[in-house]
């Protein structure tokens, strides 16, 4: 699993497989859950495997050594 940030855009990716490249993303879903009050973003290939998870507001949602910052 490999985990990538963009502070730019406060949000973070998470690649479930090795690598993403040679399978790619077919198909995103968006998960908006109440419970959470943000959002998140699932993956998946063309054969409907979960490839990579991405975290919207990811300041929020994460904690700051594994988005790489300082508390």
């Amino acid at each position: 699993m490999n985990l990538s940030c963009d502070p730019e855009a406060d949000a973070a990716y998470a690649d479930i497989v090795d690598d993403i490249g040679v399978r790619g993303v077919a198909k995103t879903v968006s998960v908006d859950s109440a419970e959470v009050e943000g959002m998140m973003n699932m993956g998946f290939d063309h054969e409907g495997h979960l490839v990579g998870i991405e975290i919207l507001d990811a300041r929020r949602y994460s904690a700051a050594e594994i988005l790489g910052e300082s508390v």
